[in-house]
């Protein structure tokens, strides 16, 4: 019975410290496929500094100085928007961060779109500007955003960062990609009841595996046009299973910022050229059915707080005390 007692509590206190230390900043591949060398080109390693720490995300190049990512990268370890952390990129690479043989790239400036706030769905986009022109070549080149309407059980594909042997917050794993589906409004409404398909994020339907996993990181949304890629979105929260985050589970949808909705502020505000950056014609931000109040200004309301997450869940270790006490008792 001690035995048994015993290793219950070593079970309960390993978990408990790996979900304390689960890294919340990466999106982790889930029975992927490895990307190849020039395979999607336009992926970018970011590289963030925070206070002694270094941490990745991925974005998108979408001109030779301009990289598109996730604005919850930019979030300091207190998880609050910070405009004076040091970024550096590098491209042309699909490697982990010890190994990463890219040319790196020193970031002079980055944006946050200015209605985003921590733990939001919406507006969960950032612009990144190089010190300098990248040189394109065959593992270098930039990408345009979709913009076109997006029907459900269209076919799309991630890119994130492996899973395999247990990354770290300085080593996420090398890029792996994964195809899945635009969701059904049905099922994406039952988690974000403000849900419309053509909004600021786009659900995405997900199974057994592949899958995304552990937050964000700016990994792409990707669709594929005759041989041409184009950037849709990125992770915008947590991967959700009938309301709870999970990875690689029946049934879950995860959302991406839906980058067309927001070609507006970038080609204004963020000094992006329409024609250089965009894909076709249609993706603009429309005005959201009648039955949506939700705008560009609003959080994105969600049937569970969890969905809104950026952070693991937290399992204090406390919790094994009373369980222990119990199974003391039923093994006596």
């Amino acid at each position: 019975m001690k035995l048994i007692t015993g290793l219950f509590a070593l079970w309960c206190l390993v978990h408990s410290f790996q979900a304390e230390l689960s890294p919340a900043g990466f999106t982790r591949m889930v029975g992927g496929d490895d990307v190849e060398l020039g395979q999607f080109p336009f992926v970018v390693h970011l590289y963030i500094h925070d206070q002694g720490q270094r941490r990745q995300c991925l974005g998108t190049l979408v001109t030779p100085d301009s990289v598109l990512t996730s604005a919850q990268c930019m979030l300091d370890t207190q998880n609050k928007v910070n405009l004076n952390l040091t970024v550096e990129a590098v491209v042309g690479s699909v490697e982990n961060v010890p190994t990463n043989q890219g040319v790196y790239i020193e970031v002079k400036d980055y944006l946050l779109q200015p209605n985003y706030t921590a733990n939001a769905l919406s507006n969960n986009l950032a612009v990144v500007y190089l010190q300098s022109n990248v040189t394109l070549n065959a593992n270098t080149t930039t990408v345009q955003v979709y913009n076109k309407a997006i029907d459900e059980d269209t076919g799309v594909t991630v890119v994130g960062s492996d899973d395999d042997d247990k990354p770290t917050d300085t080593d996420p794993g090398d890029l792996q990609f994964a195809p899945l589906k635009v969701g059904n409004e049905t099922q994406c409404k039952k988690v974000v009841k403000d849900y419309y398909r053509n909004g600021p994020t786009l659900c995405v339907m997900t199974s057994d595996e592949p899958d995304i996993c552990q937050g964000d990181s700016g990994g792409p949304l990707l669709i594929q046009e005759g041989k041409s890629w184009y950037l849709v979105g990125f992770l915008g929260g947590k991967n959700i299973v009938s309301g709870s985050s999970q990875c690689g589970g029946a049934g879950g949808v995860s959302f991406f910022t839906r980058v067309a909705h927001y070609l507006p502020w970038l080609t204004t505000q963020a000094g992006l050229k329409n024609s250089t950056i965009t894909f076709g014609t249609g993706g603009e931000p429309a005005d959201p059915p009648a039955n949506i109040t939700q705008t560009d200004d609003t959080t994105i309301t969600t049937t569970t707080p969890e969905s809104k997450s950026l952070s693991a869940p937290k399992l204090d270790w406390w919790w094994c005390l009373p369980l222990g006490g119990l199974l003391s008792l039923a093994l006596v």
